[in-house]
């Protein structure tokens, strides 16, 4: 349901007036952004079984066998996903100066349908199993 509810915002917003006028409490700061983003990814299903399965695989091949090769693991992993993660972000703030709000209207309406659609799939699923 989460992910139907973050679909339709993310819909509204795409029709919303884009003029850089938005108060604080809908663009946010950025740490309170940051901060948002790292929950939301803790709380993914999907980074948390890629965690685990980097866990076993390190665990196999005796990477993560010491106190010291577990924490060089993580930070690591960390740094690695931070860096693509602030590649990406970077590239998508880039791209979005070069870009009209039309464009922009577009990129949200198809992130709103995609999730909206992945999500309504979601619940379907769940409550047909049941």
């Amino acid at each position: 349901m989460l992910l139907v509810a973050i679909g339709l915002r993310t819909l509204h917003q795409a029709f919303r007036v884009r003029l850089g006028l938005e108060d604080a409490p809908v663009v946010g700061s950025p740490k309170r952004a940051f901060l948002a983003s790292v929950a939301g990814t803790a709380s993914n299903p999907a980074t948390i079984a890629s965690w685990a399965a980097i866990f076993a695989a390190a665990n196999t091949a005796g990477v993560a066998s010491t106190t010291v090769g577990a924490v060089l693991l993580i930070a690591g992993v960390s740094l690695g996903s931070l860096a693509w993660v602030s590649a990406l972000a970077s590239g998508i703030a880039l791209a979005r100066r070069g870009l009209g709000v039309r464009a922009m209207r577009l990129a949200d309406a198809v992130a709103g349908l995609g999730m909206l659609g992945f999500g309504t799939a979601l619940v379907y699923s769940t409550t047909r199993e049941r």
